[in-house]
């Protein structure tokens, strides 16, 4: 039976349901439907909708995973909320990600750090550094988009840097 990981994220306009192989390293079936508000009320459908994708149903899963933020404080609420209640009912592990996280992870790769980036409103930005295996540099904060710099200096030497998310512009 294979290792199957369902992902949620509801910190901003998307709502975004993934089901992973985790044995295979592959992506089984998605969505990722722009909802703005509503998560509460559509969550299980897009979760329903994507096991049948994929042929699977809620006691093939393994794992859930849920983005913890930053993001839109109801939404967050609303997914880790739900999965915990779901991995409580099916008795699989839960695991929190930040979106800084989800963000900089297609990004890594070998001699490279990831600079992901939130524009966290307010005349701030969310920010993180991490490593090319995803270990995080520099751990999320909200900062000035002038502190950026200073969270850059904790990049290794001759690594390149990729500058990802919605503050990219802003922290340019």
């Amino acid at each position: 039976m294979a290792t199957l990981l369902l992902a949620v994220d509801t910190a901003f306009a998307r709502c975004s349901v993934g089901l992973f192989d985790m044995d295979a390293g592959v992506m089984l079936a998605g969505d990722e439907p722009e909802i703005g508000k509503g998560h509460a009320e559509q969550l299980f459908g897009i979760i329903d909708d994507v096991l049948n994708a994929a042929g699977a149903d809620y006691g093939s899963l393994r794992r859930i995973a849920v983005t913890v933020g930053p993001g839109s404080f109801t939404g967050l609420r609303v997914g880790v909320s739900a999965v915990r209640g779901l991995a409580l009912t099916l008795g699989v592990p839960a695991v929190g990600v930040t979106t800084l996280e989800v963000l900089a992870a297609p990004h890594l790769a070998a001699d490279r750090v990831v600079l992901s980036v939130l524009d966290a409103k307010r005349g701030e930005v969310y920010a993180a550094l991490y490593d090319s295996d995803g270990a995080a540099l520099k751990e999320p904060a909200a900062l000035a988009p002038e502190d950026l710099v200073g969270v850059v200096a904790h990049a290794p030497e001759r690594a390149s840097l990729a500058v990802v998310g919605t503050g990219a512009l802003i922290a340019r």
